[in-house]
């Protein structure tokens, strides 16, 4: 940080940066493998009481 004036200018830490997205990214892949979960469950073909799928 460094002052301008009656601004102060703040820059971001790059190694602060790397480790919030490493953070954010777990929290992406996980909800993406979620939905993905969810997406194969709900659009699999059910089977009818014969054992046929519907159609």
């Amino acid at each position: 940080m460094h002052a301008r004036g009656r601004e102060r200018i703040y820059r971001p830490r790059p190694d602060g940066l790397a480790l919030m997205r490493r953070e954010l990214e777990s929290y992406w892949n996980q909800a993406l493998i979620t939905f993905k979960e969810v997406a194969e469950q709900t659009c699999s073909p059910k089977s009818t009481p014969e054992g046929n799928p519907e159609s």
